[in-house]
């Protein structure tokens, strides 16, 4: 008796799918006469596996007539016949796994066989990952569908000429398939999501050639040759699986860097290093910023300060310029300088010996793996052949199906903003139109659905200006989102689906949207607003650049972060270079200086301070915004919008209508789109300061995207530990002279500078001994001005005293100033990139945990 899995009759036929592969994971090339639309690139090759999940449709063009099977995720074919069109196998279910023939006869499918050659025909194949509904079905009669993407295989010509495109003969099962291939392929070679990895035994294959030649042997003479082996694209899992190795990629690089010998003990040292490297940021950007704030102080001075301003304002006015001049030319030098004062505790060559070292490494890496993957996959998103999938095998009437369409794509693009290249043309794609269905990222958004795409197109202009998108329709819009929502099945679905494409989607569609808020609106940002069921209006601040820039950037980290009570940031670990988080939570008064740092970089450099401007970004109207929109209609929000935002005596409220959009506010229902205008609309207040400051560009210009990941921000913060024991030495001193009353209290004070000035010599010879020559002279300087204190104090000398005292409490602080700090201190101690003059850290994890104290307050 046959069931669904077993019953076979006609020609044998395997097919599998060309599916990527490391080139050394020891799976078989494709065959010469298996091709792929898209080349291999680099260390990427191309082996063939059995299918994946989903169903396999065959049409006989002679017959004209369907035979569908249900791929099980084993790779075993469920044939669906008239008689039980509805039974499903259940995920897991396997053919009787007792009868080994049966279990062979599961693993392939069968053509039907003419008794005469001649009656034979051509068969059309293809896989989908979900069921075809009928619409499609019908579609696919017309031979022009099926040429677009279903593979075509004449068992005629096979018969007579052992010949069809892209087939071979089962006999090279084992030169052909990995699963079935002689090489012991370990399973991590295909950790892929599309898949798992299959493991066939010998027998296996033994089992599948002997059934599957016996079965294209009847009725006709015995002839192995006539079992098949057919190739079928899949593009999805290619594309999925290439955007996984692209997300794997720097973790295979470090995987790398374990293996070369010149980085031996690589995470030690790569976790040292990145943070010496985010310490030398920190320390010269501190340094910068003191600079900038020393400098406007003496400028105010040149006005202010001693009355120049009213009897010569010229001189003043010259003073002010001779004091930014000399900032301007040389902070950039001081900030290194300061920072050569910490390299003084590391072992250079060593940090530049592995800096060169890991370069090295990573450049070949990038050379002949990372750009011809990047490469890859972009050629494959590109291709007709990934395109021609979205739209021969969804229906653009159902949707269910475009549930599924939309599903699929997100599934394809994880890795896709790792590239710049695929950034770039997916941001092309977001600005198309939705009628064309090779645009499957905008048909994405509306669950490939033609009705949608055709009122949409009809509602909304392929750009509209800013200042008029109050003017759309909107309740006709958000009325047909409503009325698409109730004919889902869940309308949960929707969201979710929606979620994840905005998710993978992040990088461009910010660029979408800030390109939006300085220019014209197109159509994507309307639709995710549609979406958001929040209508969409444009929205400014005005005032002097610098009032602006400044008002906004602490108004984010207020809003961003102590609004929305964030817990502590916890460190983690790194997938980067630069990979140290914060422990802390942000520092607000950090971010705010860090803006005044940079406005002062770009005035050295050049730009213009002075002046208005006007910050516009694309703003969500959502309900929780303001209590004048509670219950009202879309339309209805966007008129009390525009009157709040024109009313001068309302300004104050559209100063926090503005900036509770822009910022995280309204973030918190969870929704992507409305986090993704919040950052286009600080990625847009980045974009406008660089116009306004003529196009400077620094690091920290960076600040406000940085601060919303919250990586950058905090000022390294040092140890004041040392300092105060500078205050105890005067304090100890200043007592002498303050009152002494008693041979008691001159006998305290004597002990107290002895045991000083004895510490201190202690530190001399500890200092001279490391080689510090200046830090060991102040030492040595500071102790023997402790001996003519006590010298003083016993012989009752005042004057000289206090005049030594002073001397004494100055070198005290230039010892401050030269003794390691905490974090000078941290390098020191380093196993690879420090000079160990204060002993090792045992631990790789005592060394990452100690620089990780340095951030706390």
């Amino acid at each position: 008796m046959s069931c669904n899995f077993c019953e076979r009759r006609g020609v044998a036929i395997l097919p599998v799918r060309s599916a990527i592969t490391l080139d050394n994971s020891g799976a078989p090339a494709l065959p010469p006469e298996f091709t792929t639309s898209v080349s291999e690139r680099g260390k990427i090759k191309y082996t063939s596996r059995l299918l994946r999940e989903g169903y396999l449709h065959i049409y006989d063009e002679k017959r004209q007539t369907w035979t569908d099977y249900i791929v099980t995720d084993d790779a075993y074919y469920w044939k669906v016949t008239d008689d039980a069109p509805s039974i499903i196998p259940k995920l897991g279910q396997k053919p009787c796994a007792t009868k080994l023939n049966e279990v062979a006869r599961a693993s392939f499918i069968s053509l039907p066989l003419a008794i005469n050659p001649n009656d034979n025909g051509r068969f059309w194949l293809s896989w989908s990952q979900y069921a075809w509904t009928d619409a499609i079905r019908e579609m696919h009669h017309q031979i022009e569908f099926r040429e677009k993407h279903m593979q075509c295989f004449d068992l005629k010509l096979w018969l007579l000429d052992k010949k069809a495109d892209q087939t071979v003969p089962l006999t090279q099962l084992r030169q052909t398939v990995a699963e079935y291939c002689d090489a012991k392929i370990p399973a991590s070679s295909f950790d892929f999501y599309s898949s798992p990895w299959l493991t066939k035994t010998k027998s296996d294959g033994d089992f599948l050639l002997n059934t599957a030649t016996n079965l294209a042997s009847i009725p006709l003479n015995p002839d192995p040759s006539r079992a098949a082996i057919i190739h079928l694209q899949d593009p999805i899992a290619i594309s999925e699986d290439l955007s996984q190795l692209i997300l794997q990629s720097h973790d295979n690089f470090l995987t790398v860097c374990r293996k070369n010998s010149k980085l031996s003990d690589f995470d030690r040292k790569l976790t040292a290093f990145s943070n010496i490297s985010l310490a030398e940021y920190n320390v010269k950007e501190n340094n910068k910023l003191q600079q900038f704030l020393a400098a406007e102080e003496l400028e105010n001075k040149a006005y202010f300060g001693d009355g120049e301003t009213f009897i010569w304002p010229s001189i003043a006015e010259k003073n002010a310029k001779k004091i930014r001049d000399y900032t301007n030319e040389n902070y950039e030098s001081w900030a290194d300088n300061e920072w050569e004062r910490y390299l003084a505790h590391a072992n250079e060559n060593n940090i530049d010996e592995f800096k060169n070292d890991y370069n090295t490494q990573k450049n070949e890496y990038k050379s002949n793996y990372e750009i011809p993957l990047f490469d890859m996959y972009l050629a494959m998103l590109k291709h007709s052949l990934f395109i021609n999938y979205f739209i021969y095998n969804f229906d653009a009437n159902n949707k269910t199906s475009g549930e599924n369409y939309t599903n699929t794509l997100s599934s394809c693009l994880i890795g896709s903003q790792v590239s710049a290249e695929c950034a770039d043309y997916i941001e092309t794609q977001l600005n198309g139109d939705f009628l064309d269905k090779k645009n499957i990222f905008m048909r994405a958004y509306i669950f490939n659905q033609n009705d949608a795409a055709q009122f949409y197109k009809e509602h909304i202009p392929q750009s509209t200006d800013n200042l008029q998108l109050h003017s759309l329709p909107w309740g006709n819009l958000l009325s047909f989102h409503s009325q698409f929502l109730q004919d889902l099945t869940q309308k949960t679905h929707f969201n979710d689906k929606i979620n994840t494409l905005n998710y993978v989607l992040a990088g461009p569609i910010i660029r979408v949207l800030k390109s939006a808020s300085l220019y014209k609106t197109s159509r994507l940002p309307v639709l995710l607003a549609i979406n958001e069921n929040s209508p969409l209006i444009s929205m400014s601040e005005k005032g002097a650049r610098k009032t602006v820039s400044k008002m906004l950037t602490e108004a984010i980290v207020r809003e961003t972060f102590n609004a929305q009570k964030m817990s502590p940031v916890e460190k983690l670990e790194a997938k980067n270079i630069f990979r140290n988080a914060i422990e802390n939570q942000i520092n607000q008064k950090g971010i705010a200086d860090t803006v005044l740092k940079e406005m002062g970089i770009k005035s050295a450099q050049g730009g213009d301070l002075t002046g208005d401007g006007i910050l516009r970004s694309n703003v969500l109207l959502t309900e929780n915004m303001h209590p004048e929109f509670k219950g009202k209609t879309p339309q209805e929000i966007v008129k009390i919008a525009q009157r709040i935002t024109s009313d001068i005596s309302t300004s104050e409220q559209a100063h926090n209508l503005y900036l509770k959009q822009k910022l995280s506010v309204t973030a918190s229902t969870g929704n992507i789109a409305s986090i993704l205008f919040q950052l286009a609309g600080i990625a847009c207040m980045i974009e406008q300061e660089s116009a306004w400051y003529g196009g400077v560009k620094t690091r920290a210009g960076q600040r406000l995207i940085a601060s919303w990941i919250g990586v950058t921000g905090a000022i390294l913060e040092f140890s004041f530990a040392t300092l105060n024991s500078a205050w105890a030495k005067g304090a100890l001193t200043e007592v002498r002279w303050f009152r002494i009353l008693s041979r008691v209290a001159q006998g305290v004070s004597v002990v107290g500078i002895a045991i000083l000035a004895y510490l201190d010599y202690l530190d001399y010879e500890k200092e001279e001994e490391k080689g510090n020559i200046l830090l060991s002279n102040l030492y040595y300087f500071s102790s023997f001005l402790g001996l003519l204190l006590i010298i003083c104090i016993l012989g009752r000398i005042p004057i000289v005293g206090v005049i030594i005292s002073i001397i004494f409490i100055i070198v005290a602080f230039a010892i401050e100033n030269y003794k390691p700090n905490d974090l000078m201190l941290w390098i020191n101690k380093c196993m690879y990139f420090g000079k160990n003059n204060e002993g090792l850290f045992s631990l790789a994890k005592d060394e990452d945990e100690a620089f990780a104290k340095l951030w706390e307050q």
